[in-house]
């Protein structure tokens, strides 16, 4: 993607083979960011923005598109609104995507959890419902999702058995001296 978020609000998606040095250019719409390579290669997902929410120009109403690698075909599987649009997405399998989903309350105020995406369907299954989701990274060879939320601390969960672990805000376990260190 190219843009940023000072005062360049221009963004499109490009992906690169690393083999033939080859680049394709995904889009052309000046509003399209985030893409994520699916673990076989064969597709992209990125946003697509679509508004701005209220007063928060930082709060984006987006949908969320899929793309075959080459650029041959692509598909929107979720719209993007203010009421809950999804944004960030990385793939935690082949087959599903982990994304934020974002929600205005208010005039000046959002909302931020992590959804489960099926690629195929475009169903949606909420992952966190705190509301207070501030990053996320997936790990879909291990089908594991960590997630920070604000002044909480980081979990880490399984996306296939939905078990998970807490670390608490300002510690981490410390696995040379078998105790317990901060961070």
């Amino acid at each position: 993607a190219q843009g940023n978020d000072v005062d360049l609000f221009v963004y499109d998606v490009f992906t690169v083979d690393v083999g033939s040095g080859r680049v394709t250019r995904h889009t052309s719409d000046h509003r399209s960011r985030w893409p994520a390579v699916s673990p076989n290669g064969r597709s992209v997902a990125y946003q697509q923005e679509v508004g701005i929410c209220g007063g928060l120009d930082f709060v984006r109403a987006a949908r969320l598109v899929i793309a075959r690698i080459d650029a041959s075909r692509r598909r929107i599987i979720s719209g993007g609104s203010c009421g809950g649009g999804l944004h960030n997405p990385r793939w935690g399998s082949n087959s599903s995507l982990v994304a934020y989903r974002t929600a205005t309350v208010g005039a000046s105020e959002f909302r931020t959890n992590l959804v489960v995406v099926d690629v195929r369907t475009g169903r949606q299954r909420l992952l966190t419902r705190t509301g207070d989701v501030v990053f996320f990274s997936v790990d879909p060879h291990r089908h594991l999702v960590a997630y920070q939320r604000d002044e909480v601390g980081f979990t880490v969960q399984n996306l296939l058995t939905g078990r998970f672990a807490q670390v608490p805000h300002g510690r981490i376990p410390d696995n040379r001296c078998g105790g317990r260190g901060h961070a």
